[in-house]
């Protein structure tokens, strides 16, 4: 371990009240690199965030460095018997990897829970155990910001802020922000609303900005989202017509006597189309197929449609000069009388 970017410090245990070594950081080496959105920092090289929390390895208390003294007797007594007999078989002292820094946040969220902590500190340790997952590009990013975010709301909502640094419109901000990296859209635009009406949004204008920035994207995930979602429910729905076309195909098959005819224009490609009928025409149209079913001729919906439509196709649409159905269906009547 490289004594210029590390040092260690002697803690005494408050649950055990044995002494250990804790692994600390020089800030003089903690380099910024970048920050996400959501207040994630990456640093160059070596990443603070694995050191944060502190470990007893003869216990297996763990709490973030900053609350690790804060616990009561009852809290004492809590984590004593929940851990009592289970041996630690993670060594936490010296430099962490990225998996060791994340079983230290875990264990810390254990304890944490355990004692009932404030949902602010829960909080902040999913979104940091969040934001670890991510630099493995690893999905369980997502399963700990949903967290992160379930508790922030809590916390929002029973507890006095500021939170930490977080202002009253920093939280409001970044709960928008976890909505947001989980897909919940409409949640999240309707949280940047609440930071960007705000009155004292002028007070704040990086995290006003942010917030502006934040809602343009949202809106525009939400948009992409939805039709995403109109391409997948057209899809699906010609892949199930389709589907019941070759199982009508093969009916037909099985009782035809006569060899299939090809069709005038064997260049004909099928396209699905949801209709809304009404009830009568809905009606006509099952009795058409149990008809036909009796005699084996096995007509389905699509195929009574699409004879209609080749019905009245040699009619020119210009001369449909029509404003409504009703005046359609007696123009249609006509034509047909007509023929």
């Amino acid at each position: 371990m490289d004594s210029k970017i590390f040092y260690q410090q002697e803690k005494d245990c408050p649950v055990c009240e044995r002494k250990f070594t804790v692994t600390r950081v020089r800030t003089s080496h903690c380099i910024v690199d970048k920050r996400d959105e959501d207040f994630c920092i990456h640093y160059q090289g070596i990443n603070p965030y694995l050191y944060a929390v502190w470990v007893c390895p003869y216990c297996g208390y763990a709490a973030s460095e900053n609350i690790f003294s804060e616990i009561n007797k009852e809290g004492k007594e809590i984590i004593a018997l929940a851990l009592k007999g289970k041996e630690i078989k993670i060594n936490f002292s010296g430099e962490r990897p990225i998996e060791i820094g994340i079983a230290s946040y875990k264990l810390a969220i254990y304890c944490c829970e355990l004692q009932e902590y404030k949902h602010s500190i829960l909080a902040g340790l999913y979104l940091k155990t969040a934001w670890l997952y991510r630099e493995l590009k690893d999905l369980r990013e997502k399963d700990y910001l949903t967290k992160a975010l379930e508790h922030y709301e809590k916390a929002y909502d029973n507890e006095p802020l500021p939170i930490g640094n977080l202002t009253d419109l920093a939280l409001r901000y970044l709960i928008g922000e976890l909505y947001r990296r989980i897909g919940e859209y409409r949640e999240a635009i309707q949280w940047f609303n609440r930071v960007v009406s705000d009155s004292k949004s002028r007070l704040e204008p990086k995290i006003t900005n942010m917030a502006r920035e934040q809602w343009r994207l949202a809106k525009e995930e939400l948009h992409n989202q939805s039709l995403t979602s109109e391409i997948e429910a057209l899809e699906m729905n010609q892949a199930a017509v389709t589907q019941e076309e070759i199982k009508e195909d093969s009916k037909v098959e099985n009782y035809s006597e006569e060899p299939k005819q090809e069709q005038s224009n064997t260049n004909r490609i099928k396209v699905s189309s949801m209709v809304a009928f009404y009830a009568d025409q809905m009606e006509w149209v099952k009795k058409v197929v149990a008809s036909s079913n009796e005699q084996k001729l096995l007509l389905d919906s699509q195929s009574i449609i699409r004879a209609v439509m080749d019905l009245i196709m040699d009619i020119d649409p210009g001369g449909i000069k029509c404003q409504t159905e009703e005046e359609l269906t007696g123009f249609l009547r006509g034509k047909i009388r007509e023929s």
